[in-house]
């Protein structure tokens, strides 16, 4: 199941790409996954949610999710400062 926390996140550029990778991985493994931010709120000045090249995301299993991203060549953060609650995932 796929879904939003607010109001509709609008997913542009390559951040679109990251969602739908990550919506397989939650289909194949019939895993909750919830968008929390794209580039739709204040986010550290240089972070890739500006270039629409990041997401934020939540679900049932994090650990593998941030793994899935990370093998298809993402940059995942995931259990670091900031991080510990979402994964974040970008294009670099």
């Amino acid at each position: 199941m796929i879904e939003g926390l607010r109001e509709p996140v609008r997913l542009h550029g390559v951040a679109r790409k990251i969602f739908d990778d990550a919506s397989i991985w939650a289909v194949r493994h019939q895993q909750r996954l919830v968008l929390v931010s794209a580039n739709d709120h204040e986010h550290t000045v240089l972070s890739a949610h500006y270039r629409d090249a990041a997401i934020d995301v939540q679900g049932d299993d994090l650990d593998g999710l941030s793994r899935w991203l990370g093998g298809l060549g993402y940059r995942v953060y995931w259990q670091v400062p900031g991080h510990y609650f979402h994964v974040h995932a970008e294009a670099f």
